[in-house]
Parts: C-alpha cells; structure tokens; sequence
C-alpha cells in the first residue's frame, strides 16, 4: 500500500468545521439532521447533519477517521466537491425516505463509510491489491453493520452519545455502502478508474 504524499485540505476543513461545531449548542440545534427540519423545507440539513456530532469522542472518531481517509483516498479536488456534494444528500435522503422514525441524525459515520466502501473496492480490485487488507475491511465493516441492526444501534460502539435518546443511526452507514458501491461502479465503467485521480 503506498503512502500518498499530500495533505487532505478538504477533508481537514470539514473536520475542523465538525470540531468547531461542538463549541455551540444553538448552531448544532441548527444544522443537525432533522426530520422536521426537512419537512419544513429547511433541506441544508441533509448535507450539514453530518458535521453535527453528538459529543467530543464522536466528533474525534468521526473526524478523526474522515481525515486518514481523505489522506488515503486521493481524489482531485473536483471530485471531492462533487462527492461532498452528493453522497451527503443520499444518505440523507435515504434516511428520511427509509425510516420515517429518525428524528434526528448526526455524525460523519455514514459518509466515512462511502469513502471506506470505494477506497476499499478501488484499492483491492482496481489497483490489483489482492492481498487480505482490503477484504478484511469490507467483511469487518459487514460485520458491524449486522450487529448494529441485532441491538437496534445499541451497543457495540465505544461512543458514549451526549444526548439522551441518541443511538448509532444503521441506515446512514448502510446508504453510505450503497453510495461506496454505486460509486465505485459508476467510475469503474466511465473511466475504468486511472490512478491516481
């Protein structure tokens, strides 16, 4: 696996923004996912919920592994605006399409996920790193994602939400592997994906 030679700016500017958030309760409130919100036309939070964490070891986890992601990965920059763009949206809209019951939803999981899903699939199929890495991975995150649906998003993580009634969202990580597939798919056969992009 070569390490990649480049710093994250996007990726970093959203973790500092995710970050920053945590100082304000009232702008949280404000851009956090919300049903509601949604349904009042207020649509921005389908993109900035995901910047509003529940907690700092949320947002250092989130974030955190947003940032080694974004290091890894190595998108031009126009595709990660295109992507910042759109993968956001359908989780978000998956969500609020698939389970009427979610109220309210935060967190960079289900877009970590996406971006974990396609560099796994670009890194082991694609590039032609067949070795155990990248299939590990995708069986562990499956793996999670079971669980998660067995306790109902309970458990099985070690965030401690700073909320009462806030548990791990299963949906968001399940679009963002639909997103990482779909993606991974679509660049496949446009371009056959070059690499470096």
């Amino acid at each position: 696996m070569d390490i990649p030679n480049h710093i994250p700016w996007m990726f970093l500017l959203v973790a500092v923004g995710a970050a920053l958030l945590q100082f304000s309760r009232p702008l949280q409130d404000f851009f956090v996912y919300s049903r509601v919100a949604i349904q009042e036309g207020h649509y921005f939070v389908l993109w900035t919920g995901h910047v509003v964490h529940f907690g700092w070891k949320h947002v250092i986890v989130d974030a955190g592994l947003f940032v080694i992601i974004g290091y890894f990965i190595r998108l031009s920059y126009l595709e990660q605006l295109v992507t910042f763009a759109l993968m956001p949206a359908f989780i978000g809209l998956g969500m609020y399409f698939s389970e009427p019951s979610l109220g309210f939803y935060g967190g960079l999981s289900g877009v970590n996920v996406g971006f974990l899903v396609y560099l796994c699939l670009r890194s082991w199929i694609a590039d032609g790193q067949r070795n155990w890495f990248w299939p590990t991975i995708l069986l562990l995150h499956a793996v999670e994602l079971g669980f998660e649906y067995m306790t109902g998003g309970h458990g099985g993580g070690t965030i401690d939400f700073n909320r009462p009634n806030i548990s791990i969202a299963t949906s968001a990580h399940v679009f963002g592997v639909i997103y990482g597939f779909l993606w991974f798919f679509v660049r496949k056969l446009k371009c056959n994906l070059p690499h470096p992009i």
